[in-house]
Order: structure tokens, then sequence, then C-alpha cells
């Protein structure tokens, strides 16, 4: 540190954590201040650190605040330790004896005014040193926090993916007894079918298992990469403005290491401009605008969670069969499901949270339920519903006393529903009673629903594919039930 700012001063202006000048300084609730790399940590759960250093008080991420009192004064301080060095005899041009206060961005090294009348360097950007250096640092930090959002990004894609596991085996498993089942009902003759389905589900199964091993070997290695990158941007933030400009040789040579680095990590374009950024001081915005990592760029060179999904697999003679129990439905008391918030019941419970309106509205989305005139109790039921259109939507059948309490789907057991939700680009086939996650490809077109009284159960069915999508327990229905349709259009 700069020996002509007072130690008790520069004491003031030192993280506690990394024992340099701060950087980007933020102070939390107890009022200890701290550089913004070394509090916040972009790998782990907390995110921050779980207490101060200085005096162990428990931190909330809602009490850190940015300081830009503290960031002019340790700017301040680190100009005057380059003023020290710019004013040195080190820096004196050899050529013209004068003292080197311009930067030249393509060639890397110090001029002074006089190197910079040459033909050859007119064309050249030579932001003065001082200006250089503090555009420098801002487009680091730019860097560093969208590196910070990347690691985090790919962090939670692999808790994602670590969550599929269990439901995945446990799904398999009950879709193997639902064919065996559901085979059982039909002719020997199609043993042999039962059978190819049999092997398929065992294919599939063992492939997703491989796939999701090699992904998360990829992840994790993903996650090393970005961390290493993270930590070398973090510490060259750190360097004295006077080291920058004393190792910008060094850094220059390593660039080749940082660039295998980047390769795996981002678009060959955005690596060019990173790289460049990083490793030389930029002119200002206007003229030389720093590409910063677009999250949709990057995104796309970050390892994705595998979406399984399992074929639908034709059960010969299902909707024939079916069919012999077709009614005609028709539907009243249709609504604008404003206070009905069955689609963010399910994104909450699937994607981790609600749109930010509690409107089923806020998002542009037109949302309507309907249940039907006829109530029923006994026989056998089936019916089918066109699902093509709705960007969201829900089939089914529920309980009167649910829809006058416009109930939640999570923890009711009054209601039986397949659902499709879509988030992004991402989506869900789930059903209700209790919420269980289907792996198996969308029903595209109509949806067939049935009721059987005698063995107390509904079943949801692929029309088109001639598949059964799920197929409640016997005695999960014992009491009267209403069809009901909810629906989300742009």
């Amino acid at each position: 540190m700069d020996s002509e700012i007072p130690q008790v001063f520069q004491k003031e202006l030192t993280c506690s954590v990394c024992l340099k000048y701060l950087i980007y300084p933020v102070t939390i609730g107890c009022g200890h201040s701290f550089c913004w790399p070394c509090f916040f940590i972009p790998w782990g759960q907390a995110q921050i650190l779980a207490c101060c250093p200085v005096c162990r008080e428990p931190s909330q991420q809602g009490d850190v605040k940015n300081n830009i009192l503290l960031k002019n004064l340790t700017s301040i301080a680190r100009q005057a330790h380059l003023r020290q060095f710019l004013n040195s005899e080190k820096n004196i041009c050899v050529t013209h004896q004068q003292t080197k206060k311009i930067f030249c961005e393509e060639n890397k090294n110090l001029l002074c005014l006089l190197c910079c009348n040459p033909q050859e360097l007119r064309a050249h950007n030579h932001p003065s040193v001082e200006r250089a250096v503090e555009e420098y640092q801002e487009k680091l930090l730019k860097q560093i926090r969208s590196l910070r959002e990347k690691i985090q990004v790919n962090q939670r894609n692999i808790n994602e993916e670590n969550k599929i596991i269990s439901p995945w085996i446990y799904y398999v498993y009950l879709r193997e007894e639902l064919i065996r089942a559901e085979y059982r009902k039909l002719h020997p003759v199609l043993h042999e079918e039962e059978n190819r389905h049999l092997d398929i589900l065992r294919k599939e199964n063992k492939r997703f298992l491989e796939e999701l091993k090699k992904s998360e070997a990829n992840m994790v290695q993903k996650k090393k990469d970005l961390r290493e990158i993270y930590m070398e941007l973090v510490k060259m933030s750190h360097k004295p403005y006077v080291e920058l400009f004393q190792d910008l040789g060094d850094l220059l040579t390593r660039c080749t290491f940082m660039k295998k680095v980047f390769q795996e990590t981002f678009s060959a374009e955005l690596l060019f401009s990173s790289l460049k950024t990083v490793m030389s001081f930029l002119s200002p915005e206007d003229s030389c605008p720093l590409p910063t990592f677009k999250s949709e760029s990057v995104q796309l060179h970050l390892p994705q969670p595998i979406k399984p999904a399992l074929p639908a697999q034709t059960i010969t003679g299902l909707i024939d069969r079916l069919k012999c129990f077709q009614v005609d439905i028709s539907f009243e008391n249709t609504v604008s499901s404003d206070n009905l918030k069955l689609f963010d019941d399910v994104r909450s419970l699937r994607f981790g949270h609600v749109l930010p309106d509690s409107s089923l509205n806020s998002d542009g989305i037109n949302c309507f339920a309907a249940w039907g005139t006829e109530s029923f109790n006994s026989g056998k039921l089936y019916w089918e519903l066109d699902m093509k259109d709705p960007l969201d939507w829900a089939v089914g059948v529920c309980k009167d006393s649910w829809i006058a309490r416009n109930g939640t789907v999570i923890e009711s057991e009054d209601v039986f529903l397949l659902l499709f939700v879509k988030e992004d680009d991402d989506h869900s086939l789930l059903t209700t009673s209790p919420m269980l996650s289907h792996y198996i490809e969308k029903p595209q077109g109509r949806v067939g629903v049935f009721l059987d009284f005698e063995s107390e159960n509904v079943s949801f069915v692929n029309v088109a594919k001639s598949s059964l999508i799920w197929r409640y327990p016997s005695g999960s229905l014992n009491f009267p039930v209403r069809p009901f349709v909810h629906t989300g259009h742009k």
C-alpha cells in the first residue's frame, strides 16, 4: 500500500477478509465493510458470509448496501499510489525524457505525449492512465458479476438434476406396474406387446441414468472451470494499479491458458471480447464499449439439466374399449379464474416461484375455468377434451366443495387433475392427489378422462397415441365428482 497515505487511513480502506484495498465495497448491518467479491460467495447455498468476519454478528442479504463513499476514497488512495509510480524515474520515456502518462490500447504499453505523435500511432486509442484504470476496474466488476451469475445458474442446474433421480426411479417403477396392470385386463394375445413396452421402459431407464451420470460429471467440471476463472478475475481486480501495468506482459502471456478455459465456457465471439477486456485497459464506453457476458449467449454454453421423457407407447384397443363408456359432457359456469390460483400453485411447486403478480393474467395469459353441469357418483364414464391450443391446461374431476372454496391443488384430496404447465422453455406434466410429476411425452391434442366407480379410480389417456398416461390406485374415487377444465391462452 501507499506510504504517503496515513496508516490509519489505509486501515479503514482495507478489507479484513483479503487484507487488500477494498474493491467494490459493501457495508453490512453491523457497520463493517468488505470487498463485494469477498462477501458474496457464488458457490454454496448461503451466497453470502453467514456472519461478519470482524464482530461475528449474523449477516442478512437485505442488510448489505453498496458503499459509494468508501469506493471513492479507495479510488483516491489507489490513484495516489499510481501517481507515485507515474512520477518516478522508472516511468520516464527514454527517448523523450518525459513522463509516460498515456496508455496505448493497441500496443499495451505506456507512452509520453510525444510518443503519440508518430503517424502510425495516431489511429490508436490513447486514454490517460488514470482514466484507463478506473474504466478497467468498473468493467472488470461487470465481468465478475456476470460470471458469478453463471456459477449460480450452473449450481442450480446441478441441484435440479440431482432432484430428478429419486422421482425418476420411482416413476419408472410406477410405470412398469401400471403397464402390467393394464395388460392384465386385455386379451392374452397382447402379451408380446406388453413385453415390448416393458423392454422399452427398461432401456429408456438405463439410457437416462447413463446420460445423467455423464451430465453430472460435465456440470461438476464446468463448476470447477467457472470457479477458477472467477478467482482469477477477482485476483486481477485486487491488484494495485501499478502492478496491473507492470504485470501486463505476464497477463498477456497467461492469455493462452485463459483462452482454453473460456472456450469451454463462452462462445468464440464473446471470448475474444472478454479476453480483450480483461487483458487491457479499455477506452470510454462510447468509443469502445465492453461486451458483457449476455445471459442468453452464456446460457447456451452451460450444461443444461436433462429432461427425461418416456415415449407414449400404444396399447392396442385401449381407446376402443374406453369409448364404450363415452358420454357427452356439457360445461357451464365458465369463469375468468383470477381468483383460482391453480397454475400459480403448480409453478411454485415445480419451478420454485410464482408470477410477480398474484393474478393469473399478470403475464398476458387469459385463464378460464369451467366445471360440468352434472356430477357423477356411479358407473363408468369416458370423455375427451382437445388440449392442443392452450399454453397451460388442466383436465379432470373435482368435488363440488373444492370448487366452492377455490382450494389449492397442492394438498387437496378432492381433485383429480392432469395438468400441463409451461415456464419459458421448460414444461411439466403432473397429476394431483398427490402431486406427481410424469416423465412422459406431452399429449398432442385430445386428452381422455375415464371414471370407473366400480374400481373407484380415475384414468387419463393420450388419445392420439392410444396410450395410458396415468391411472389412480383403486379406492381413490369414493365420492361424487364433477368434470373440470382449466385453460390458459395468450
